[in-house]
């Protein structure tokens, strides 16, 4: 493997980064292709406001990116903001991440312990996750404001 000294990253890790932003852009494109000038993704764009990615899409770019690596990222990595927390999640899995790389772990204040293992649907999850956190936004809506309601 060989160091780029001046960045401080290994070849492989330009090889991922391309590969998520790649991904990432796609996937943007592909729910999105009204949009005729959406910028190029960049390690530090936000996956929702600057690429247009909700839940449901980041559940798909999370299959599409484990497809790819050849591993499972887990249910933390839904909780991304960027690219960059992507390819430190998939180098984390892939157990080569470098020291340097910083472990991803989101807790929220209050946040309930376990998983719904019983749900076997999304509305379940949704009721596991109201019962736990009554006073939580869980489902945003958005609606394009050319659309008539």
């Amino acid at each position: 493997m060989t160091v780029n000294a001046a960045e401080n990253t290994t070849i492989d890790d330009e090889k991922l980064a391309a590969t998520v932003l790649k991904a990432s852009d796609q996937l943007a494109r592909e729910l999105h292709p009204e949009v005729q000038r959406r910028r190029t993704a960049t390690l530090d764009s936000r996956l929702d406001s600057d690429l247009g990615l909700d839940s449901l899409a980041m559940a798909e770019l999370l299959s599409r990116l484990e497809s790819t690596c050849g591993l499972s990222l887990g249910d933390d990595a839904l909780l991304a903001e960027s690219p960059r927390e992507l390819v430190q999640l998939v180098l984390a899995r892939r157990g080569a991440a470098p020291d340097r790389a910083v472990a991803v772990h989101y807790e929220l204040p209050g946040a309930a312990r376990g998983l719904p293992s019983e749900a076997e649907t999304l509305p379940q999850v949704l009721d596991w996750h109201v019962q736990r956190h009554p006073d939580r936004t869980h489902v945003y809506l958005y609606e394009d404001p050319d659309t008539p309601v």
